[in-house]
């Protein structure tokens, strides 16, 4: 990763307030965000995997997207 423009280190200081909020709700272990700056893309990891497992998630992690599927299915237009 070459050095973040002003505007890029923007986007990363607010994912990473935004990760910061949401990791200290109750639950909420870890998170992947990803940037997307012009042709550029950044994998930021936050947190752990999983209560028992410590290292930070990447852009590896398989999440389980459980029933999220009843947003897109309530939203499909006929």
């Amino acid at each position: 990763m070459g050095l973040l423009t002003s505007a890029e280190s923007g986007l990363r200081r607010e994912a990473d307030t935004l990760a910061e909020a949401y990791l200290g709700s109750t639950g909420n272990v870890g998170l992947v965000v990803g940037l997307l700056v012009g042709d550029e893309n950044l994998c930021l990891g936050y947190g752990k995997l999983s209560e028992e497992v410590a290292r930070p998630p990447d852009d590896r992690t398989v999440f389980e997207i459980g029933s999220i599927t009843k947003v897109f299915t309530a939203t499909k237009k006929p």
